[in-house]
């Protein structure tokens, strides 16, 4: 589990001020949870790999907190984080969390492969909840899929999912490309072109020697 530095955001800080702390990398968060008030961060999430479901270590004031990041925004136009919210979940307490799902592998053949989803949600102690599941497709043959059935759950995880038959991964044949061929038509009409180009030519030059 990856350490994640905050520090206490003063929400009644001047604009100047907040853009002086956002100019040195860090973001605005919020965390919040059974047994603690809402408190409003800044969040150190350089080199972190952040996502939805991301699990951290954080340490508020003298508090050692084990947060999720529960929600997170990004602005509309550069896609960059601008905000996070975590949630704090306390030790032997159960949670629904959204877990990426990892492919690796390669098929025989000239099969492609399809991801379906890209994540999947469980439920359980952050403790026994993975950064991610993989999938291995190597065995996959044509026209074959993996459903959420086939990927392992650890003891103490249960599914957060309606249907455990959804496909998760497909081996599609390759598609094949279709070369366009010109129309007949438009192939006269280039012939016809050419040949009436030709003739004006011929023409010209006779008209050139009669004079």
């Amino acid at each position: 589990m990856e350490d994640i530095k905050v520090q206490k955001r003063d929400v009644n800080c001047t604009k100047a001020e907040e853009k002086e702390i956002l100019g040195q990398g860090l973001v605005k968060g919020v965390i919040f949870g059974k047994d603690l008030p809402s408190t409003a961060i800044f969040i150190n999430i350089r080199k972190k790999h952040l996502h939805q479901g991301s699990i951290f270590s954080m340490k508020l004031g003298n508090k050692k907190l084990t947060v999720t990041a529960n929600q997170i925004q990004r602005d509309p136009v550069r896609r960059n984080i601008i905000h996070v919210s975590f949630l704090n979940v306390a030790k032997g307490q159960k949670t629904t969390i959204e877990v990426p799902l990892n492919i690796i592998g390669e098929v025989e053949g000239e099969g492609v492969i399809q991801s379906l989803r890209d994540s999947v949600q469980v439920n359980g102690e952050l403790s026994d909840i993975p950064e991610s599941f993989t999938i291995d497709i190597s065995g996959l043959d044509m026209n074959e899929t993996l459903t959420l059935n086939d990927i392992d759950l650890p003891s103490g995880l249960t599914w957060e999912e309606d249907d455990l038959n959804q496909v998760v991964a497909k081996c599609n044949p390759p598609q094949l490309e279709i070369v366009e061929e010109p129309e007949i038509e438009e192939a006269e009409e280039v012939i016809a072109g050419a040949e009436e180009a030709a003739e004006e030519a011929i023409e010209e030059e006779e008209v050139k020697k009669a004079g």
